[in-house]
This record gives C-alpha cells, structure tokens and sequence, in this order.
C-alpha cells in the first residue's frame, strides 16, 4: 500500500498529462484515500492554518451548540482564500461520501475519524495535542461534514439546524412539557422533532 501510495504520488507531481486514470491503480479507494490523507498531512501548513488551530479547537469546546456553530463559521471564513476553497471542496466530496454511507459504510462520524486528525492539526507533531485534541479533531470535520451548506454561505444566511441529542432527561422534560400544553397552561405544544 505505502509503496503503490508513494509511485501515486510521484505521478501526481510530474503532472496529470501522463496519467491514465482509467488503470486499476486509480481506482483502489483505499489507496487513494490515503493518497489524499498523505497529501494533507505533507502540507507546509496545515489546512485549518498553525495560527487559527487553537481557536478551532477552543470553538469546538463551547457549551452552547449554537454559539459553536457560529464561531466555527467565522473561523473557517477567516481561513485564507486557499484554505477556504479547498476546505469548501474537500467537506463537499465528505458529504457526499457521508450520503452514501448506507453502501459505504462511512458515516460522518467514521469519515472524521479517518480525515479528522490529517486536516485538524499543527505543523509540528506534538504528541500531547495529539492526544488530548484527538475528540475535537473528530467532532469538528464531523460538525463540517453535518452543516456543509450552512458553513460555507455568507455569514448572515439563517441559522443552522442543530441535532437535539434525545437522553432520558430530556424526554421527561419534554413530557412534562406536553403535560403542562395539554392542562392548558401553554399556549403552543413542543413537538419531539429530531433536527438534523
């Protein structure tokens, strides 16, 4: 695999004009999604940028879901240009991949597992950040793979859909809810609506 990973690669860098994208080779999922991890990991700079990398994963650790939402968005807009677009792109091809996840088995979740700890990272390899970031490396591609379309419009577009997580508290306290609408004492009842 490293080996047909490192000839791919050496393809790639004297240009496309002589590859055959119609041979086997390219045409290996595996070998191209680590073709494609190798090539993010060997960026000079990262894709989330060394300067915006504590932000991203201070952001990620908010407690309001929403006010998470919104500082991811800004942050990825202040991504320089380059880093925006190619982002924009590879969240895309993530999305459609999660898409078809009932075929491929790769979910948001499992798509961030594998992409999370290649695009959210530093320079340097800090063993510490790798470990004790590794969740929130996950959970932010996982989020950019969930709100693709949300992230990448104009900073004013409507708010995103967040997924409410159904635990036992929160379902007794929508009953009570329910409860309290059906004695009269509400004006309008919840729904029990999972946002996605």
């Amino acid at each position: 695999n490293n080996a047909a990973i490192s000839s791919m690669q050496e393809e790639l860098n004297k240009g496309m004009a002589d590859i055959d994208i119609q041979d086997d080779k390219w045409r290996d999922l595996n070998v191209i999604s680590s073709l494609l991890k190798s090539f993010f990991r060997k960026l000079p700079e990262p894709l989330f940028t060394n300067d915006k990398y504590a932000d991203f994963i201070e952001a990620n650790r908010k407690e309001d879901p929403l006010d998470r939402l919104k500082t991811l968005k800004r942050l990825i807009h202040d991504l320089p240009e380059h880093h925006y677009e190619t982002l924009k792109f590879l969240s895309a091809h993530l999305k459609t991949v999660a898409e078809n996840s009932e075929k491929n088995k790769m979910e948001p979740r499992n798509l961030a597992i594998v992409f999370g700890p290649t695009l959210v990272r530093t320079s340097e390899d800090n063993m510490t950040h790798m470990v004790t970031h590794m969740p929130d490396q996950y959970k932010i591609v996982e989020t950019l793979i969930q709100h693709h379309d949300w992230f990448f419009t104009e900073e004013g577009a409507e708010e995103p859909l967040i997924q409410l997580l159904v635990t036992q508290q929160n379902l007794r306290v929508l009953g009570d809810l329910e409860r309290t609408s059906i004695a009269g004492n509400c004006l309008c009842p919840p729904s029990l609506q999972l946002l996605v």
